[in-house]
Order: structure tokens, then sequence, then C-alpha cells
């Protein structure tokens, strides 16, 4: 069994599911940040929401993470989410995700440099 790597930090603040990423993530990181963001949604009860992922401290993520990530995203397509806000301020990261997550095109996406722009967006579907 491989160990994880990279690290998060998960968060619901009212409608608004919180993501911090950072590091180097792998399958077994991207298994288990994936859960706690299900966990999160599940305690939400059925009740719209919002992500906002911090992904300014994020270094990348290998296939295999990935491929773990889309599967989540095409799950997450079937749920009450209203909105997805993605701050990062590396576009080679945002464009590599664009490719290997194909899954999440069909989300209201958008992506900020600033966490506090990102949430006021969110906030507004609220």
């Amino acid at each position: 069994m491989f160990s994880s790597h990279g690290n998060f930090n998960i968060k619901t603040d009212e409608s608004i599911i919180v993501i911090c990423l950072s590091g180097s993530f792998n399958e077994q990181s991207a298994i288990e940040f994936i859960s706690e963001v299900k966990l999160a949604i599940k305690h939400l009860n059925g009740d719209k929401f919002g992500i906002l992922l911090n992904a300014i401290d994020a270094e990348g993520f290998t296939p295999e993470a990935y491929h773990e990530i889309n599967e989540y995203n095409a799950w997450l397509n079937h749920q009450n989410i209203i909105a997805k806000a993605i701050v990062s301020q590396s576009p080679t990261l945002q464009q590599t995700s664009e490719l290997f997550i194909p899954s999440r095109a069909p989300q209201d996406m958008k992506r900020f440099e600033k966490v506090e722009l990102a949430y006021n967006w969110l906030k507004g579907f609220f």
C-alpha cells in the first residue's frame, strides 16, 4: 500500500464547502480528501451547496489521483452542487486539470486568483 501525499483541509461555511489543498497528491491522498468531501456533502442533508477549492498551494496530481478526481466529479454532477470556485495561480495546473478531469465540464465553475473573490462569487448563488 502506498502512503498518502499532499495535505488537505475541509470545512463547511453555511452552504459552501471549502477545500484547501497543498503539496502533491497521489491516488491515496485523493481518495482520502474525496471521502472527506463526500462526508461534508452528506452532512448537508440534500441541501444545495457550492464548493470553494483553494488550490493555490497545490503542486500537482499523479495520473491515478486525476482518475479518482474525475470519478468524484462524475459523482458530484449528480449532487445538489450549484457552483464551484477554483482558486489557483497556476495556469498549467488549471489546464492539466481541464484535460484530465473532463467530468467537471457540466459544472458552473469559475477560476479565481484570490480566495475572497471566489467566496463572494459563490455567496451570490445563495
